[in-house]
């Protein structure tokens, strides 16, 4: 179905708000050319956003209609429901900066798996807090490292920040500082020691030794939104728990795998110890 001209113009409009006029008309131009199909799935992005608001939040559309060339993926893209965000010119620069970086690995569908991450609240939060200013810090670099298999803002941040730390790179030499609060729960649980990580290097050790890519979360550790324990046994360590604001409670042990009973048990024996304490 073809969208009215009233239709048209409203995209047409929201497209030239609050941004530079050069970027806008060009991407009015793409807009233009697009298929009626095309042309549908914004307006019904426009019709979903400002059900639940006043605002239509049109960065990601100019993005995406910027960046993916094959119209079929496209599509999936502009159904993403990626309303209530809304960030700077700065913020949408770096985001085509990165699709056009990540293109270079992965197709656009591989791509599209980062963008449905973020349907998710806390994830969006996640993206622009932690995974964003960590690749803004090594835009100029990020040529030089070794993109994992999987696309996803895990894996590809955690080797962002192992390339950096390996390489002696900021935040090679930080060092983390926590509350009393947070400290409260580095405690012994019968035969396991719980400790905070105390630098960037123990964060990536941590990392190194379980396989999961908590080095990633650099940032929001320092941060103080994220809080990473671990569970030490004979001082090895055994597994971790992830817990902060932006992120619920996960507990996980070598290369993801789930706690054993035993291990469950001192998690269980913990929660309940600090939930007293606090």
């Amino acid at each position: 179905m073809n969208l009215e001209q009233k239709q048209l113009n409203i995209i047409r409009d929201h497209i030239y708000e609050d941004t530079d006029i050069i970027f806008s008309s060009k991407i009015v131009k793409i807009f233009n050319n697009k298929s009626s199909e095309i042309q549908k799935a914004i307006y019904d992005n426009y019709i979903y956003q400002t059900k639940k608001s006043p605002y239509f939040f049109v960065q990601f559309v100019k993005i995406f209609l910027y960046t993916i060339r094959d119209d079929d993926i496209l599509l999936k893209y502009l159904q993403l429901k990626l309303g209530n965000s809304d960030f700077a010119d700065e913020d949408m620069k770096l985001i085509i900066s990165l699709i056009n970086f990540l293109k270079i690995y992965y197709s656009e569908d591989d791509i599209l798996f980062i963008f449905k991450e973020i349907e998710n609240i806390n994830k969006v939060k996640v993206f622009f807090i932690n995974f964003l200013p960590c690749y803004e810090s090594y835009e100029h670099i990020v040529n030089n490292i070794n993109i994992p298999i999987k696309c996803n803002l895990e894996s590809i941040q955690c080797k962002i920040m192992e390339y950096a730390i390996e390489n002696k790179r900021y935040p090679y030499y930080q060092i983390f500082e926590y509350s009393k609060e947070v400290n409260k729960a580095c405690i012994v649980v019968d035969n396991y020691t719980i400790k905070l990580p105390s630098s960037a290097i123990e964060l990536y050790e941590w990392s190194k030794k379980l396989n999961n890519e908590i080095v990633g979360y650099y940032q929001m550790v320092e941060n103080s939104n994220l809080h990473i324990y671990g569970f030490f046994k004979d001082n090895e360590l055994v597994f971790i728990v992830k817990n902060g604001v932006l992120h619920n409670m996960e507990v996980s042990a070598i290369c993801y795998n789930k706690l054993s009973a035993s291990q469950n048990s001192i998690f269980k024996k913990w929660l309940q110890i600090i939930e007293i304490n606090t």
